[in-house]
C-alpha cells in the first residue's frame, strides 16, 4: 500500500468512526446533553466509575480483534472493521472521560 492509499484509507476510517460515534452516541445518551451519560449511568449501577466502564467496553472489542488476529475469523460473521471502528471510538470516549475528570478537578493535561 502506498502512502496516498493509506492516507485515504485512514481518512475514510476516521470519517466512518465519527459518523458511527454520532449515531450511536445519540442513542446511548438518550438525548441528554451529556454525551457520556451512558457510561456514568452504568458506572453508578455497578458501583464503578465511567472511565473503568469505557475501558471494559473497549476491551470487549480488543478481545474480538485479538481473536480475529489469531483465527482470521469473526464468530458472529460481522466484518472485523466494525470492531476496529468501535475500539477506536471507545478510545476516543475514554479520552474524553479522562479529560472531563481533569477539567472538573482543575488538573492540567499531559
Amino acid at each position: 500500500m502506498k502512502a496516498a492509499e493509506r492516507a485515504e484509507y485512514i481518512q475514510n476510517l476516521i470519517d466512518s468512526c465519527l459518523g458511527l460515534l454520532a449515531n450511536k452516541g445519540a442513542e446511548y445518551s438518550r438525548g441528554e446533553e451529556d454525551v457520556n451519560s451512558n457510561f456514568k449511568r452504568v458506572a453508578e449501577a455497578i458501583g464503578s466509575d465511567p472511565v473503568s466502564v469505557a475501558y471494559v467496553y473497549f476491551l470487549k472489542h480488543i478481545d474480538s480483534i485479538t481473536n480475529y488476529v489469531k483465527t482470521r475469523q469473526t464468530p458472529s460473521g460481522e466484518p472485523i472493521e466494525g470492531r476496529i471502528h468501535d475500539a477506536i471510538n471507545y478510545l476516543a470516549i475514554l479520552g474524553s472521560l479522562i479529560e472531563e475528570q481533569r477539567l472538573q478537578s482543575g488538573e492540567t493535561g499531559e
